[in-house]
């Protein structure tokens, strides 16, 4: 083999880019290249063209496929291989052209450096004005051979590595590898060719001369949509992450975060292809389910890389269609709209239920963007401007009303009137949210109302709050004040009981005989005589005249000859 670079071009109906591309090949400062040009189906004159340019200039291979071939070029490589031309091999699309030092600089790069793979930079070039939008370069040239140099470097030499295109390879390295196409992705098989040529190189370099020009077309496969759209996020995704572990040995926190990033991308890309679809709202909503909810995107989410200005970015886009959306008014809708939020805000899933979620997309959105935005005090205060108008009696509502006051760090106090109002006028949402737990949990913090039942603690809400707030005296007055209330027979023991603790708390004396004397009696009618004579005697030591203490002290000795 000599120093000829050989340069292969697939063109379809690219009548109009195709003489840029081949101009650029004819005004090469390197002389020694063969361009092996595939008609691949046209049906314009781009096969006429070509043949021009075969006629012109004998470095010109130019081969006609009758139908557009999808697989056209590992037809070609796989043959092209086992009797190669020459000892670099590189890719032009026929829209995209070469800078005129391109094979030159890049051939004399890569021999210096003994390079498998060389890439350098690009020019990205608006495919209608012919504007440039922007430019693609390191800031110094770069080699990559060590693992250390691969991990380290990922984030910077990864922008280079996802095309054919702007690329040098060592033939030698290419015949080393076996190049089949993934037949699962409708997009980026160029980019796993390319990983794999990698993997098995031992050097690569990067040059930071912009040598390529590439045109920016929405025609390109990278804006289409089609069965394999979102499966082709999830390979290539896959394939870096493979790739990084084969030529590593690992991932590195840096390179997890970074391709993670790579990934949100690439979704946000596919999102906005659906957007753009020619199909319905809920058409659209289902391939983002897709989209979001399969096995790599919900790894991602799940492992806290779904959690910077990336990703952040993304699930707003997301957010702010959806809930635009009319079709969320309605269940389909709205069931389709849950399960993608979801799926994107992870935290979600401890403070609403799928069927509540719901709920709010069709009934009370703006409560969700409040949420969306952290902004719980406005979803709040929307969640209470809604009961003015509408019944309260809503699981899904009083569900998030707790999380709100719990995140807004309302008080114990506070909280606990919520669970009363809950257990006290909200039937429905009492039973199914089991408020009595919540009613425990909170009470269960303070020693003095240990004693008390749920259904106690919410006959009583003044006092317990007294309570809570540390205010013995006004907690007692509270409770003495409270009348016309019945108390079960299976509360009746607790209350007394939480009177004389309370009674104790707050230093009342006259309260305390007042609960004493009702706890006596207490005990006298349910027959436990030996505990009601030990508390009788040790108060009539004290008010020995006491006409209830002496009065029970009668009672008690008639249930004792009975």
């Amino acid at each position: 083999m000599n120093d000829t670079v050989v340069v292969y071009m697939q063109a379809y109906n690219a009548e109009r880019t195709l003489r840029r591309a081949l101009d650029s090949m004819l005004n090469q400062t390197y002389r020694d290249w063969i361009l092996y040009l595939v008609d691949n189906g046209s049906t314009d004159s781009t096969g006429n063209i070509a043949d021009k340019y075969a006629e012109m200039d004998s470095r010109i291979i130019c081969k006609h496929i009758i139908l557009n071939d999808f697989l056209c070029f590992y037809h070609f490589i796989e043959e092209y291989l086992k009797k190669p031309w020459g000892n670099y091999f590189a890719w032009l699309d026929s829209d995209d052209e070469y800078d005129p030092n391109f094979l030159n600089h890049m051939s004399q790069f890569a021999q210096e450096n003994k390079l498998d793979v060389a890439a350098c930079g690009n020019y990205f070039i608006d495919g209608i004005s012919g504007h440039c939008l922007s430019v693609r370069t390191s800031k110094r040239n770069i080699i990559l051979e060590s693992k250390q140099d691969f991990d380290k470097y990922f984030p910077i030499y990864h922008q280079f590595i996802r095309t054919m295109w702007a690329k040098l390879f060592s033939t030698s390295i290419l015949q080393k590898g076996i190049f089949l196409p993934n037949r699962s992705v409708s997009y980026g098989s160029d980019t796993i060719f390319l990983l794999e040529a990698i993997h098995l190189s031992q050097r690569i370099g990067i040059l930071s001369e912009p040598l390529h020009k590439y045109y920016v077309s929405n025609k390109s496969l990278s804006y289409k949509l089609d069965s394999k759209r979102i499966t082709s996020d999830q390979i290539l995704f896959n394939e870096t992450y493979d790739f990084l572990i084969s030529k590593c040995g690992y991932v590195s926190k840096q390179n997890e975060r970074f391709l993670s990033d790579v990934y949100f991308n690439a979704l946000k890309d596919t999102f906005n292809v659906i957007v753009g679809a020619q199909m319905e709202p809920l058409e659209k909503m289902q391939n983002m389910r897709a989209m979001f909810t399969n096995e790599t995107a919900a790894g991602r989410f799940k492992n806290g890389y779904g959690s910077g200005a990336v990703f952040e970015s993304l699930r707003g886009t997301v957010f702010s269609w959806v809930m635009a959306q009319k079709i969320c008014r309605r269940s389909e809708g709205a069931e389709l709209a849950s399960e993608i939020l979801l799926s994107m805000y992870r935290e979600w899933q401890q403070i609403i239920q799928p069927g509540s979620l719901c709920f709010y997309i069709r009934k009370m959105p703006e409560v969700l963007t409040f949420l969306a935005e952290k902004d719980y005090a406005k979803a709040l205060e929307r969640i209470q401007i809604y009961y003015k108008r509408h019944d309260k009696d809503e699981p899904a509502l009083a569900e998030f009303e707790i999380y709100l006051y719990k995140v807004l760090n309302k008080s114990d106090a506070e909280l606990f009137a919520l669970f009363c109002d809950i257990k006290k006028d909200r039937r429905i949402c009492s039973g199914k949210i089991d408020i009595d737990s919540e009613i425990y949990a909170v009470i269960g913090k303070y020693p003095l109302l240990n004693c008390l039942s749920a259904d106690l603690a919410a006959l009583f809400l003044r006092p317990v709050q007294h309570i809570m707030e540390g205010d013995y005296g006004k907690a007692l007055d509270s409770f003495l004040s409270v009348t016309g209330v019945e108390i079960n027979d299976d509360d009746a023991e607790k209350y007394i009981m939480f009177g004389q603790n309370l009674s104790a708390a707050a230093q009342n004396s006259s309260a305390y005989i007042y609960f004493k004397k009702m706890w006596i009696s207490f005990l006298i009618d349910n027959s436990q005589n030996e505990a009601a004579e030990k508390e009788l005697n040790e108060f009539l030591t004290v008010l020995p005249n006491d006409a209830d203490f002496l009065g029970m002290k009668d009672k008690l000795a008639e249930n004792k000859t009975n």
